[in-house]
């Protein structure tokens, strides 16, 4: 302090002291660089839980689309009396045309990015462009489900509206498809919503650690889960705000399929500029066999 008053008032040699005694770590800044880690902050997912809900096939080999025959009317078989003519109805049939779509992504990156980077930029990033694929893809289906689904009947957001939801729509899905509806996929919202319903004593309806009511499980830790009988599915790609329509679904797995290629990396030397281009791409088709096999959530 006392030199630091002298040299205030232009004392050389407590100008020197104070000079000498400057070393921290503001004025070293070339000796105390942060350590950079290898690992990379990201809130991208690789995962497709719709995909998860439906029947996954092979896509076929060559062409644009494809098609699935399917059955118009059935042959019908009546009580005969003897002597009389047996019922005839003819079966027809017609084919449901399905689109292979393209998804694809593209990145423009120097030689010196790809060569000198630390943590290894190329790993990072086609672990984001596949995770770009995920979630277009896992986005197409769910659109699919609200072009093509049936709208539920109109229900509350509340906890009664969804046991109402379910009660009524599987039991639909059943009749207009003859098979059984296994999946709810559901927003985050949904999700959180769920994660809130009790029974009229304030005990929780899905998370209890004791469950005193049967109503499923429902965790804040998993995006798995089981609702009243059905296997539940959090899906990240329904960006829908709150309990509203089309911010979950009812879906007989059988109903849905969706015929998918593997991915492929394309990578370019572009010379003349010392960049690289890289592509990633895969083609999709999805096939929504049967309407009545998915139920939207239609808000009252």
């Amino acid at each position: 302090l006392d030199h630091s008053i002298k040299a205030a008032l232009g004392n050389d040699e407590s100008k020197m002291f104070i000079r000498a005694a400057d070393d921290d770590s503001t004025t070293n800044t070339g000796l105390t660089l942060a350590p950079h880690l290898n690992e990379f902050i990201t809130s991208s997912l690789p995962t497709r839980p719709a995909f998860e809900a439906v029947r996954q096939e092979r896509l076929v080999d060559t062409g644009l689309s494809f098609t699935i025959p399917r059955l118009t009317a059935a042959p019908t078989v009546a009580d005969t009396n003897e002597g009389s003519a047996p019922s005839e109805t003819g079966m027809t049939s017609d084919y449901l045309t399905v689109a292979v779509n393209k998804f694809a992504g593209q990145n423009t990156v120097s030689w010196e990015l790809i060569d000198r980077s630390g943590p290894a930029f190329m790993t990072e990033l086609m672990r984001e462009m596949q995770n770009a694929y995920a979630l277009a893809t896992d986005k197409a289906l769910i659109a699919a489900f609200t072009a093509s689904g049936t709208q539920a009947t109109s229900v509350a957001a509340t906890a009664a509206g969804l046991q109402s939801f379910v009660a009524t729509e599987t039991a639909a899905a059943y009749k207009g498809t003859g098979k059984f509806a296994r999946n709810l996929v559901a927003s985050p919202d949904q999700w959180a919503a769920m994660m809130g319903y009790t029974d009229d004593v304030k005990r929780p309806l899905y998370i209890a650690a004791q469950p005193q009511n049967a109503s499923g499980a429902v965790a804040p830790t998993s995006v798995r889960g089981q609702v009243l009988g059905l296997d539940l599915m959090v899906d990240h790609g329904i960006v829908t705000s709150g309990v509203v329509d089309e911010s979950a679904f009812i879906v007989a797995p059988e109903a849905v399929s969706v015929y998918e290629s593997p991915t492929t990396r394309v990578q370019v030397q572009v010379i003349g500029s010392g960049q690289v281009e890289i592509a990633l791409y895969g083609y999709l088709g999805i096939a929504v066999k049967q309407g009545a096999g998915v139920r939207r959530f239609n808000l009252t």
